[in-house]
């Protein structure tokens, strides 16, 4: 039976939806919209997780409604919470480059593919030496109303910088 460790945002929900849609056993690490730092000390802890559990495959999941993440481009809610500061920074300069481009689109599911792909390239380099190449890092959205998980969108879309010929 394959195993999986999802890193979720306890606001979501989604521990049972994924329990009952994906096949397999589920470990789960939360934090609020995934925004955990990645120190050496988390490093190691994910490390020896995934040796003593047997995990080859991770996913960084988050509805298309979460709350923490569409609230750092939107309204800033919660700027009391020191651990989303720098999430908030990042996401609303980010917000400002897509919307120079995509002036008529909903900018959430593009936000949310960049936070998760920005997540997934911190976390992969620090456990690809760990497992040989032998794990697997995606990012999955949650819709809520389809009430389906699809993958994210390419990370080639998602640079620091976007330039248009």
């Amino acid at each position: 039976m394959p195993r999986q460790l999802n890193f979720i945002c306890p606001t979501d929900y989604l521990e049972s939806t994924i329990t009952r849609q994906m096949k397999g056993k589920h470990y789960f690490f939360t934090s609020l919209g995934n925004s955990l730092s990645l120190d050496r000390d988390i490093l190691l802890e994910i490390k020896g997780f995934l040796t003593v559990n047997d995990i080859r495959n991770i996913s960084f999941i988050l509805s298309d409604d979460n709350q923490i993440v569409l609230d750092a481009f939107q309204n800033q809610k919660f700027p009391h919470i020191w651990s989303l500061h720098k999430l908030y920074s990042d996401l609303s300069s980010q917000a400002k480059r897509f919307k120079e481009v995509l002036n008529s689109c909903d900018l959430s599911i593009f936000l949310l593919s960049y936070y998760l792909n920005m997540r997934i390239s911190e976390l992969q380099p620090n456990l690809d030496n760990w497992f040989d190449g032998e794990l697997r890092i995606l990012g999955k959205i949650y819709h809520r109303q389809q009430d389906v998980f699809q993958p994210i969108h390419s990370e080639v879309f998602f640079r620091e910088k976007l330039s248009l010929n």
